[in-house]
Formats: structure tokens, C-alpha cells, sequence
């Protein structure tokens, strides 16, 4: 008789480092985790730098925009996944009607009131959060 032999114990060659990855469900108030099977048996994990920097924003209280200035900041409105301020959600806006930007700036309008405190725009593209300058302060 044979036991299998479990899957953390096989050694494989990968360019990349593996992941286990597991979704977790919620069924009759008891948690389950569920192994997951990775697209083409590849869970590779690849670190990407982050791409951009914010050095300066502003906000306009009257018109609830805020206006988000930096280096190699997404050039097209497709290339943002979400903006957020203060709490609250902020839809970006581009003057051109294919949703060009200059790379250098992107302004959202917020989809309700900030909450009040100290806050910095978060800005996340596909390749994740953009990051601040050091010393940013609105």
C-alpha cells in the first residue's frame, strides 16, 4: 500500500515563486477554506514596482473635485482601476473623448461629501496603488 503523496512535497523547477491559493466561503456560519487551482497549474507570483508618484493634490470643496498631480501617472482613463478620497468615491474625468490624460495629472469628482481628518487621494491603477511622495500633505 502507497500514500499519496501530498503536493507540498513535490519538487518542481519554477522561474517564479509558487502561491497556494485558497478562497475562503462562508457556508451555515461555519468558515471553509477551499483549495484553489491556478490558471494552467501556474500559481508564479511576480513582484511588480510601483509605477508612478503622487507629489502634490488639491480639492476643491464647491465643486467636490480633486485634482491629483505626480510623475508617470496613467496616461488613459482606462488604465485606472479605482480613486478614492476622504472616504468616499471618486470618479475621474478626462476632457478628451477617448479618456487621454497627460500622465501628469488626473482630477475626480467625489460621489458624496469627505469625511472630515486628514486624508491623501488613493489612486490605484492595474499594476496596483500609486504611491506618495514623501512629505505629501494636501
Amino acid at each position: 500500500m502507497f500514500y499519496p503523496i501530498p503536493f507540498e512535497m513535490l519538487e518542481t523547477f519554477e522561474q517564479k515563486p509558487q502561491l497556494l491559493v485558497e478562497i475562503e466561503t462562508i457556508e451555515a456560519n461555519r468558515v471553509r477554506n477551499m483549495p484553489a487551482v491556478c490558471h494552467s497549474m501556474d500559481c508564479g507570483f511576480t513582484h511588480i514596482p510601483a509605477v508612478g508618484e503622487i507629489t502634490s493634490f488639491t480639492y476643491d470643496a464647491s465643486t467636490k473635485v480633486v485634482t491629483v498631480t505626480g510623475t508617470n501617472l496613467p496616461d488613459n482613463l482606462n488604465k485606472t482601476q479605482s480613486m478614492s478620497f476622504a472616504a468616499s468615491a471618486c470618479i475621474p474625468s478626462s476632457e478628451a473623448e477617448d479618456g487621454a490624460l497627460d500622465g501628469t495629472t488626473i482630477s475626480c469628482t467625489l460621489a458624496r461629501n469627505p469625511t472630515c481628518g486628514t486624508w491623501k487621494p488613493d489612486l490605484t491603477t492595474f499594476l496596483g496603488n500609486v504611491p506618495f511622495a514623501e512629505g505629501l500633505t494636501g
